[in-house]
């Protein structure tokens, strides 16, 4: 009677097991769903974005405990499970969505998607183990509630990406979470809403983004007019010394392009290595 977590229990389940009513409704426990009950846990983290992610998994691991073999995670949820960059409007929801194939869900707390089963793809995520459309079938279903093409744009380069150690001796952290063909048979799956903006974004996913920021960047820069610049590109000195890697490249012309997130500026350590690789950077004459 317990999640992935271990701090859920269903109502009945503590009930039959023989502990008192005045246990069950104990104010150290939650009620995120109706027969449910959780350990109450303040979450400490500052960053808004990543309290909401870690709100929606604590909430995924809450629903598991009374979970239907037919049901799975969707949407949004879907996303924040796979660690998907979203924007902030969607991000910082806290919403549950959970798909089935019958009837949807109407308990509170949580919002009910009945979907035909030829448009989603279910697996069990290989880490948390729980029911998840699988990352294509997320990045279709994310399309319509998306605030803008460069949203999905930047769902789809997250999940073709393979993320990797750079340099010399650099070698590759896992495998992509879905390739471009399986994107395309996601968005040509059947009769999906947003399939029109599926089809743009397929034509502009690139791998090698490591943010959607990046992504972004990427995409307003070829739209004012200069050509695709490189992406996750290793920089080396005349020596042949590795440097770093810069996000954006057009190594022809010698010229690197960085994306610098919030934590660059408030991390003193991660500022000072901007400060040496930028030093660095500016007196390498190639970019390989």
């Amino acid at each position: 009677m317990t999640t992935m977590d271990g701090d859920a229990f269903r109502v009945p389940d503590a009930r039959r097991a023989g502990l008192p009513r005045r246990w069950v409704d104990d104010p150290r426990f939650d009620r995120p769903f109706r027969g449910i009950r959780a350990v109450r846990s303040e979450i400490e983290n500052e960053d808004a974005f990543a309290a909401s992610g870690e709100r929606v998994l604590r909430a995924v691991a809450q629903w598991t405990v009374h979970m239907h073999a037919a049901e799975y995670f969707c949407f949004a949820t879907a996303a924040v499970i796979w660690g998907l960059p979203l924007p902030p409007r969607i991000a910082l929801r806290a919403e549950l969505h959970v798909g089935s194939p019958g009837r949807a869900t109407r308990i509170r707390g949580a919002i009910g998607h009945q979907i035909k089963p030829s448009l989603v793809s279910i697996v069990e995520h290989p880490e948390r183990g729980v029911r998840v459309t699988d990352p294509a079938t997320t990045w279709a279903m994310l399309a319509a509630s998306l605030p803008h093409l460069f949203d999905v744009v930047a769902v789809g380069d997250a999940l073709v990406r393979t993320p990797r150690i750079p340099g010399p001796f650099g070698r590759i952290e896992r495998p992509a979470l879905a390739t471009l063909a399986e994107l395309e048979r996601a968005a040509h799956a059947g009769r999906r809403v947003g399939v029109g903006r599926l089809r743009e974004a397929i034509a502009l996913i690139r791998p090698g983004s490591a943010s959607g920021p990046e992504t972004w960047v990427r995409l307003t820069l070829v739209e004012a007019g200069p050509p695709e610049p490189d992406l996750d590109v290793d920089v080396y000195d005349e020596s042949g010394d590795f440097v770093g890697c810069v996000d954006l490249a057009y190594p022809d012309q010698k010229i690197a392009i960085e994306y610098e997130g919030d934590q660059h500026r408030t991390d003193p350590v991660q500022w000072q290595r901007d400060i040496e690789n930028l030093s660095a950077s500016r007196t390498s004459v190639g970019v390989s």
